[in-house]
């Protein structure tokens, strides 16, 4: 998949996110007047984890980027039961 900028991909990441993993939180920890500062982390059952948009969307492999994210919170909450 192709994203037109990095906001075009933090929609797309999100609505992943919230179908693969619907009670799952998202916060932003981190903010400011620049994307490239953010970051969100995830929460549930006790179990946290932190990542830039920016960086993923930077890394220029997107699925990538992303199975990987996934695959980081899925092993968290897994090894939490």
């Amino acid at each position: 998949m192709s994203y037109t900028n990095v906001h075009h991909f933090i929609e797309v990441l999100n609505e992943l996110m919230d179908g693969k993993f619907p009670n799952t939180e998202r916060y932003e920890v981190r903010g400011g007047d620049y994307i490239k500062d953010k970051v969100i982390e995830l929460r549930q059952d006790g179990m946290s984890l932190q990542y830039s948009p920016m960086e993923m969307f930077s890394s220029g492999d997107w699925e990538d980027a992303i199975n990987d994210l996934f695959d980081r919170w899925e092993k968290l909450l897994e090894n939490n039961e």
